[in-house]
């Protein structure tokens, strides 16, 4: 059933393709997909596909706003070069939505001041703020990504300066990268105020993640995933495996339910919160591993011959060809596979048909009112 847009923005910005749907049609599109994605593989699940789901708007803990002539923006749908200006969020948390409006009313009355930097003479000097605020927290952060090749870098960093002795987030950054760089996180930053880091509480457990790393968009939503994930591990294994495990946000919730936990994850920061959060927690039995998909043998040894359950939880691509073939050669009793991308999950899930049934599957709506789906699915070895 077509609906009115809460938001006046709706097909401009490219962010909420799903806005103009009542949200129970939305969760019942998302299952189909997902039903057609593992039909058209010829995969058949026994159980009811079942979607959960928790807030329909402002859920999202982060928000990437370019610079505009007209204050903070996103991109216009399907127009790389082409601005919107953003007044309210209605998928960003209210705490974001705050910042939103002290930046753009500090814009409004700065603007003849400003250097915005011109995608497409590619000059100027402000490109990105970047709004993060944890749900369960007071942690927020706003990082200023600037040009760092820009004439008036320095200007407008003084202007910076002093308009964040009074914006209202514990942690101001400035971030620098090249004029013809397209990112909004970036490791050459400096901590204007307060820290790099930031922290949520999920399930009582203290996580910091770094504010140029990843960390779950939706903190209320990810509950469900890790409720899900625990309640299928029915037994204790001697190793849990966490792969692609971040933060490890998965492995310390479940470390209980092995004697020994690796959190395995290729990125730098992400491992350095990590080794920060197993101790902050008092995780005796974790530990962290830089795994990097092109050489996975050199971690089969460790993991050989123990009674092993995996935690998979990779990008967007899937899991790597030579990873696949680790995971089998190890051959886990079960493998929990969470996936932000149901076409390369019925891949993925093809190719360990040869040794491991589904056992279940779910989707958890972590994006309401877009297309993202995400999805975890229970593996069990033949």
């Amino acid at each position: 059933m077509v609906r009115k847009p809460i938001c006046n923005l709706f097909q401009r910005c490219g962010g909420c393709s799903y806005l103009d749907r009542e949200y129970n049609e939305q969760l019942q599109l998302k299952v189909k997909i997902v039903n057609d994605i593992f039909h058209s593989l010829k995969i058949r699940f026994l159980p009811e596909l079942k979607i959960f789901f928790k807030n329909e708007f402002f859920y999202r803990n982060r928000m990437d706003f370019a610079f505009s002539n007209s204050g903070l923006s996103l991109k216009e749908k399907d127009k790389f070069f082409v601005f919107v200006k953003v007044d309210k969020c209605f998928i960003a948390s209210e705490k974001i939505n705050f910042l939103l409006d002290e930046i753009n009313k500090w814009f409004n009355e700065n603007k003849e001041k400003l250097d915005v930097f011109d995608i497409n003479k590619r000059k100027g000097t402000l490109k990105y703020a970047v709004i993060r605020a944890s749900f369960f927290t007071d942690s927020t952060t706003v990082t200023f990504i600037l040009n760092k090749d820009a004439e008036k870098l320095q200007e407008q960093k003084n202007f910076l300066l002093e308009f964040c002795k009074n914006l209202k987030s514990e942690n101001i950054l400035f971030g620098y990268v090249g004029f013809n760089s397209g990112v909004s996180v970036t490791e050459n930053y400096e901590v204007i105020k307060g820290s790099d880091f930031m922290f949520e509480n999920l399930m009582g457990i203290k996580f910091f993640y770094h504010s140029q790393g990843f960390f779950q968009n939706n903190s209320i939503g990810i509950l469900d995933i890790m409720t899900y994930l625990k309640e299928n591990i029915t037994e204790k294994y001697e190793l849990l495996f966490d792969l692609y495990g971040g933060v490890g946000t998965f492995g310390i919730y479940l470390s209980e339910m092995a004697d020994k936990v690796i959190i395995a994850d290729s990125n730098e920061l992400s491992l350095t919160c990590a080794e920060k959060n197993i101790k902050e927690n008092k995780i005796l039995n974790a530990k962290t591993i830089k795994f990097l998909d092109n050489a996975p043998e050199k971690y089969f040894t460790e993991i050989n011959n123990k009674k092993v359950i995996f935690v998979v939880d990779p990008p967007r691509s899937g899991i790597h060809g030579k990873t696949i073939e680790f995971i089998k050669k190890v051959a886990p009793e079960k493998i929990l596979y969470v996936s932000c991308n149901p076409e390369t999950l019925a891949r993925d899930c093809l190719i360990f048909f040869e040794k491991y049934n589904l056992q279940d599957i779910k989707i958890f709506d972590l994006f309401p009112q877009t297309r993202h789906i995400e999805t975890v699915a229970i593996l069990k070895r033949k």
